[in-house]
């Protein structure tokens, strides 16, 4: 049986001491059909020199270099570099994370066995610091390495909406998945919560119980970025893709996992003094006829705050 193709696109940006190992894990592969993509988003320390150095040293048919000349930012380092991919499966790959060496040829085999309604596919993943030591893994396991607690699938968009968390690290889309959501949006300041409800709501999720990837963990990673104090285009961000939940929510069980969100949400943005963000989510409480009394709680709050 001919094997699909699948693009793998390694952003990186300032990941000098970490993209050589990265694009290790990718020519380490056991499965074949595969074309890397590495778009650098004008790294300002040695990351483009490391490329260049590992292409060198490991010469590959499939393997093409994008150099940003100004930083665009993931969301359109990612979309230019989608232009590029022809294989059937993609999968996103930061430039400080690892595949294991069996991980593409299980998550090609799984998807393949799915029916045609499943668009994206995730697995566990080991959580790693900047030197590679183990310090969990996402979902919880037991002696046999499956995961203790039921992982949500299928209909994930409730889920998603109310609080769930999926590791992008872990994941494979259909091509024609990003294709038909028009990459991501480009005018956001990250993309998995977005791309996850917009996905979610138009596929099915599988879940493959194997950790097939190590997450590093690092200061300068995005998550740590999020939460500094002051980031408000990180919160604005979160703000705007919940605005996008109502506008596709279609039940009121759906709109009751939005308002938990954004009770979540909510709190988040003021406790980092992102007040812009907090009162989209006051006005979003209002048209979703959120309890007047935790309406003004909040509003007094961001008042106060502020």
């Amino acid at each position: 049986m001919e094997q699909p193709l699948v693009s793998v696109i390694c952003i990186s940006y300032n990941h000098g001491a970490f993209v050589y190992k990265a694009l290790s894990s990718l020519y380490n592969q056991y499965y074949s059909n595969i074309e890397v993509i590495i778009a650098d988003d004008c790294s300002t320390d040695q990351t483009q020199e490391e490329i260049k150095r590992f292409v060198a040293n490991h010469p590959a048919q499939n393997w093409t270099i994008v150099l940003n000349e100004s930083n665009l930012g993931n969301c359109k380092t990612f979309n230019r570099a989608l232009k590029l991919a022809k294989g059937k499966y993609v999968i996103d790959l930061a430039a400080d994370d690892l595949l294991y060496n069996q991980c593409i040829g299980k998550q090609v085999k799984r998807f393949e066995e799915l029916p045609e309604h499943y668009g994206v596919l995730f697995s566990n993943v080991d959580l790693v610091d900047v030197n590679e030591n183990f310090r969990a893994k996402h979902y919880m396991t037991d002696s046999n390495g499956k995961a203790i607690r039921m992982v949500p699938k299928g209909d994930v968009y409730r889920k998603i909406v109310k609080r769930y968390f999926i590791s992008p690290v872990g994941m494979m889309v259909k091509r024609s998945v990003l294709d038909e959501l028009g990459g991501y949006d480009e005018s956001l300041a990250y993309e998995d919560f977005d791309f996850w409800v917009r996905s979610s709501r138009l596929y099915k999720y599988a879940y493959l119980d194997e950790c097939l990837v190590a997450k590093r963990e690092t200061p300068h990673s995005l998550s740590t970025r999020f939460t500094r104090r002051g980031n408000n285009r990180m919160f604005v961000s979160t703000a705007r893709i919940c605005q996008k939940i109502a506008w596709l929510n279609r039940s009121k069980t759906e709109d009751l996992a939005l308002v938990h969100r954004i009770t979540y949400e909510i709190r988040q943005s003021i406790r980092y003094g992102a007040y812009d963000a907090s009162i989209v989510y006051l006005r979003l409480m209002k048209e979703l006829k959120v309890n007047l009394f935790k309406r003004i709680f909040y509003r007094i709050l961001v008042v106060l705050i502020g």
